[in-house]
């Protein structure tokens, strides 16, 4: 029996079980700066005294300050990986297409101060993908340093309008607010959640009650809890007992009902994020919590009897 045959199945199930990559033509910087306005751009800023995170390209801001300041980028070779830059502060630009371009999808540019740039292009296909490519490339410092002066300005502009918003949705995030949109729902759900057996074993299980107020009572004592916003961080139970009710689609409060303390979490769409979050942590009446408390346990359990 010839032996070489059983090599042929061994090397491509090796191949399937680890996603296999070729190598496909290689995509230029001019290629990817022109991608930009079909994908979604993120950039980073380092090597100055604040500390940047992540950013949305809102507009695709950044990608056009790369374009209208990098002058005529010199090839300087292909590589096997990012070059190990050293400089202070450097741009770093991502970008991601839903549509890949040479089977890329996946871009990342470097700009450094000294006037170097590595650029990345990996791809996502399975089984086969494409090699990830590395290409680097020189343009003038001053170019180079316009380019991440310019991003800063942007970052910082960006901030700004980043701290408006929240303080806009912090300011509106109320009980008074959640309440109002609370009572415009239809379906007015209050989620009860308890302890109970799970099955014959010991330890016990969170189980959870939709309750629907149907008279708008479990409502009026849901706005009766005097609640009390702290500042800071409280400790919010939610996985024992705990009391948790939706306004819109993304605004919940959640209520620990043996400590009496909760917490709001508001969502709120962002016009430079896609959308952000708002948490407050509050008290409420202890004693009128035991009351309501005492109420929804007894829907719960009146309400688990009829079902069965």
């Amino acid at each position: 029996m010839n032996k070489k045959l059983f090599l042929i199945p061994i090397t491509l199930m090796s191949c399937f079980m680890s996603a296999c990559t070729i190598k496909t033509e290689h995509v230029t910087l001019d290629e990817i700066l022109s991608y930009t306005d079909e994908g979604h751009g993120y950039y980073f800023v380092y090597g100055i005294d604040e500390q940047y995170s992540t950013y949305y390209d809102l507009e695709h801001g950044v990608a056009n300050i790369i374009k209208e300041n990098l002058g005529e980028a010199e090839f300087v070779a292909k590589a096997d990986g990012l070059s190990k830059n050293n400089s202070n502060r450097k741009v770093q630009y991502h970008l991601q297409l839903d549509k890949p371009h040479h089977k890329m999808d996946y871009f990342t540019i470097y700009i450094y101060e000294d006037g170097m740039i590595d650029a990345c292009s990996i791809g996502s296909g399975w089984p086969i993908s494409p090699m990830d490519q590395y290409t680097t490339y020189r343009i003038d410092k001053e170019n180079a340093s316009k380019i991440i002066d310019k991003t800063i300005e942007r970052k910082q502009e960006v901030q700004a309008l980043l701290d408006a918003e929240r303080k806009e949705a912090e300011e509106y995030a109320t009980f008074e607010n959640f309440f109002a949109e609370y009572a415009k729902q239809e379906n007015k759900i209050v989620y009860y959640y308890y302890l109970g057996p799970s099955n014959g074993y010991r330890h016990l299980n969170q189980y959870s009650h939709c309750i629907t107020d149907k008279d708008g009572d479990i409502s009026e004592d849901l706005m009766g809890l005097e609640y009390q916003f702290v500042e800071g961080y409280l400790e919010v139970d939610t996985n024992n007992d705990a009391i948790g009710v939706s306004a819109k689609d993304r605004w919940n409060i959640y209520i620990d009902t043996h400590r009496g303390n909760g917490y709001m979490c508001y969502v709120y769409q962002s016009a430079y994020t896609g959308h952000d979050t708002i948490e407050k942590y509050f008290t409420v009446n202890k004693e009128k919590l035991d009351a309501l408390n005492d109420k929804l346990s007894k829907i719960v359990e009146k309400e688990t009897k009829e079902s069965k």
